[in-house]
């Protein structure tokens, strides 16, 4: 635990930590005997809402009207993989917040997150505290803006606020993060995991100052296709753009003027044990993964641009720490411009050797990591089973490095970046629709084995497909993988799959339905929310179904439960 903490401050935190778990005691959020505490500034600002040994409890109370907008705002997938996203800002709405017994008025709520974190059921959230004239100058615990994010992508409810102890114990500025029990409208929507926003009190608690230049980068990097899309948080100079285009042409220097002439601009030093970071926890989101997930800060005390993470939900992961699309190694993440370029000059890449040994001896204590583990899991009540991934990681991980050091073969396999279009509306894709009707029981309720009546229509690279089948053709499975019972809307989903068996091939299509609306209605496709995927046994995954809707007519689970509806939406083609 303490091997977590990197400054003094930090450490002497740990040791009132580590003594009120020990006394089952001494929370760090007073207690008061008042039922409802008011507006006190005071005391709002005493409470400790980055205290990791308790959950901290948000009641937020939104209209149904205010809720129902909130929920399904949010990017589609299909037109996100068209180019055609259009979507702007959420929507602010008003709202009534209680934290910690503490009742916030009229605070400031908006719905959060770009794709795979959305949610219908348990939205992540943003508060504004300090909104508008009347609040001005409130704060909870020092910070006006907090961010409760529902861990959609890190069942595990650990990913998040493991990532950012190891980051803050390597020396990098990472942000805050602790354990939130949410309920929406008196709806318990289990845990979520509440970051410390990127803005100007964390840049001062981190720096030292706060009137430097801050940058949010969302596939974002140094080339001429996505150095737009670095966007600023205030009031960009035209010294920021000038450092970007400096970094930009410091990428052509030769070899030799390499490592000088970026670190004149960037704190190379803590850039390369910020990529090491990324890839010993496996970040397969982040900026040397995918150019995404990351936030530049151009510090006023030696002008040169940090690296700060974000978005750690999908760490630990060992499905995804080594794929041919990510990363072909485990100690280097090889998808940035920067990443790729210093990655070239083998003086750079032995200090990033040394700098990941380093790290490996000071921040990857096997039995403190796991025991951290342990602790924040008992904290989020997270079912054992999706903890075993994250142990399973830790537990391989200092091997997995230790073999690929000092191999010089690291540099031959370059992974081309990604960029994207120039103009949307000049590439923008009209996606073929994708319809479905299906009607039928399940059989058992051991087997989940469901027969059923089921067409599909459906366009993939311009060949229409029609498949109308007939009772007994089709068969599919219903499954449950968390019961979560004590949440009234669980976040545990179904999956129904339909497959054709023929002698030449096997299509099948899988809807991805939350348990909350597995019921009957009308429910929209949503990110990975709700939605759907495609293919065939010859030529495996072929695309998503998004941008629609799913009408359940019957819809339960159980032995000869029927099921029947219709889907509708957009087939998205991957390959």
């Amino acid at each position: 635990m303490n091997m977590l903490k990197s400054t003094l401050s930090h450490q002497n935190r740990a040791v009132i930590i580590l003594i009120c778990m020990g006394l089952s005691g001494c929370p760090l959020i007073e207690p008061s005997n008042e039922n409802t505490l008011s507006n006190d500034k005071v005391n709002l600002n005493r409470l400790d809402i980055f205290d990791t040994t308790q959950l901290i409890p948000y009641q937020i109370q939104l209209t149904d009207s205010d809720w129902q907008s909130l929920r399904y705002e949010g990017r589609n997938l299909g037109t996100i993989a068209g180019a055609c996203d259009t979507f702007g800002e959420y929507t602010r709405f008003r709202s009534k917040v209680e934290i910690a017994r503490y009742t916030l008025e009229d605070v400031e709520i908006r719905k959060k997150g770009g794709l795979g974190s959305l949610s219908a059921i348990r939205p992540s959230i943003k508060l504004d505290v300090g909104d508008g004239a009347i609040n001005a100058g409130r704060t909870v615990g020092g910070n006006r803006r907090l961010t409760l994010n529902n861990n959609h992508q890190d069942p595990s409810n650990v990913e998040q606020c493991l990532a950012y102890q190891i980051f803050n114990a390597a020396g990098i500025h990472a942000p805050r993060c602790s354990l939130v029990q949410v309920a929406i409208r008196g709806i318990d929507k289990g845990i979520y995991s509440q970051v410390e926003n990127i803005r100007k009190p964390f840049l001062q608690r981190a720096f030292g100052n706060s009137n430097g230049q801050l940058l949010e980068g969302e596939s974002s990097d140094f080339n001429q296709a996505l150095m737009p899309m670095f966007e600023s948080k205030y009031t960009q100079s035209g010294t920021t753009q000038e450092k970007l285009q400096a970094v930009l042409e410091a990428l052509t220097s030769d070899d030799d003027q390499l490592w000088n002439t970026l670190d004149q601009l960037i704190n190379m030093e803590y850039f390369l044990t910020f990529i090491a970071i990324e890839a010993l926890i496996g970040h397969s989101d982040s900026y040397s993964a995918g150019q995404s997930n990351f936030y530049l800060y151009l510090n006023p005390q030696d002008n040169r641009f940090y690296f700060i993470p974000w978005g750690a939900d999908q760490s630990f992961q060992t499905n995804l720490v080594k794929t041919g699309e990510t990363s072909p190694y485990h100690s280097i993440y090889l998808r940035s411009e920067l990443s790729h370029r210093v990655w070239q000059v083998k003086d750079i890449r032995d200090r990033y050797d040394t700098i990941m040994s380093t790290l490996l001896n000071s921040v990857w204590n096997e039995s403190d990591l796991l025991a951290e583990v342990d602790r924040l899991a008992q904290l989020a009540q997270t079912e054992s089973l999706h903890l075993e991934e994250i142990k399973a990681f830790i537990a391989q991980r200092r091997g997995q490095i230790l073999a690929e050091l000092g191999d010089d073969n690291r540099v031959a396999n370059k992974t081309p970046i990604r960029t994207l279009p120039a103009s949307l509306d000049e590439n923008c894709i009209t996606l073929p629709e994708f319809t479905a009707r299906f009607n039928g029981v399940m059989s058992t309720a051991d087997s989940d084995d469901f027969n059923a009546q089921f067409s599909i229509q459906y366009l993939h690279r311009s060949t229409e497909y029609k498949i109308d089948s007939i009772p007994g053709t089709f068969d599919s499975g219903i499954k449950t993988e968390l019961d979560t019972s004590h949440i009234e809307e669980p976040k545990d989903t179904v999956f129904v799959r339909f497959w054709r068996e023929t002698e030449a091939n096997n299509f099948w299509v899988t809807l991805v339905i939350p348990k909350a609306t597995f019921i009957r209605g009308k429910h929209r496709l949503h990110g990975f929310d709700t939605f759907g995927v495609y293919g065939n046994d010859n030529d495996g995954f072929l695309g998503f179904i998004g941008d629609g809707s799913l009408i359940f007519d019957k819809a339960s689970i159980g032995k000869d439960a029927p099921l029947s509806g219709t889907l509708s939406g957009k087939a998205i083609p991957i390959n």
